[in-house]
């Protein structure tokens, strides 16, 4: 039987716990779930709360930092492989080689295309079509372990950030359940990324911010990147009114009021669906928004 601790604090990874568990694969034992403990200093904007992980049947530890009492009960719990799915913070070299076989992980990008920060949003961002789910070995690099697995989807032009994490989550489900039977049979696939292809996201640049001499396809993907569960794109009027948008889609019939630059957002506060973006070409509708005054 081999051994494997679970870290995670997001919905992903709640969800391939759970596909995993089903199997009931006598290869397989849980023997340890770490996540964040309540007031931890890194921000999951999916997470998971930590008395949802109490239902998992998986004995829960929840840790500040994986490089201090995180590695504390990594020790303790001696797992064969430790699988992170849904994890924000950097594991340290000392921390990957706790476990006798090392780290496995999850990168929703297809690696080694898109490696480093911010995946999905960065994604969105540069107008991506074709992507996957990367299942890894984890090494101290920047998303450059050995390949385990991919599973490829589509970022249709209209998916918002949402939509995207509801695919992640889906392939990364298909993963997990394929091959964490063959990690705990020693027969998983292994294959080096090809480095000469590879290519890092920079981190995002205001990104949240939406410049209304930008063009309405840069809107556009700004909003659908940054979208639930991130924290919304938004424009700010001159007295500091924010309208963040959640969800807008192209139209060439756009109604209400044209959003410019010396428009007062306070007199459209329960009427943002009535408000839209235009170059006079192109048209933008805000189909959910939230305005927040000053």
């Amino acid at each position: 039987m081999t051994r494997f601790a679970w870290l995670s604090a997001n919905e992903l990874g709640r969800a391939v716990l759970d596909a995993v568990v089903a199997l009931d694969d006598p290869h397989i034992e849980l023997v340890g779930l770490l996540t964040l403990k309540p007031g931890a200093s890194t921000v999951m904007y999916d997470a998971v709360p930590l008395d949802s992980w109490l239902s998992t049947g998986v004995e829960v530890f929840a840790i500040d930092r994986i490089e201090t009492d995180g590695a504390e009960v990594l020790r303790q719990l001696a797992p064969d492989y430790v699988v992170m799915a849904g994890w924000r913070q950097m594991v340290p070299r000392e921390v990957l080689e706790i476990p006798r076989h090392g780290f496995v992980s999850f990168h929703p990008t297809r690696l080694p295309w898109g490696r480093g920060p911010a995946p999905i949003i960065n994604q969105i961002l540069a107008g991506t079509k074709g992507s996957a789910m990367s299942f890894m070995y984890t090494d101290d690099g920047v998303d450059s372990g050995d390949l385990i697995g991919l599973g490829h989807f589509q970022i249709e032009p209209d998916d918002h950030a949402m939509d995207v994490c509801a695919k992640v989550v889906e392939q990364g489900v298909a993963l997990g359940v394929k091959h964490l039977p063959q990690l705990a049979r020693g027969t998983a696939p292994r294959t080096p990324q090809d480095e000469s292809v590879a290519f890092v996201f920079p981190k995002p640049k205001r990104a949240n911010f939406i410049e209304l001499d930008d063009s309405i396809e840069t809107t556009y993907r700004r909003i659908r990147a940054l979208s639930e569960p991130y924290r919304g794109a938004h424009f700010t009027d001159p007295s500091g009114n924010r309208l963040v948008v959640w969800r807008a889609m192209l139209t060439e019939h756009p109604q209400g009021t044209r959003i410019k630059q010396d428009l007062d957002l306070s007199k459209h506060r329960a009427r943002e669906n009535q408000l839209y973006f235009s170059d006079d070409e192109q048209h933008l509708q805000v189909v959910r928004g939230e305005i927040q005054l000053a």
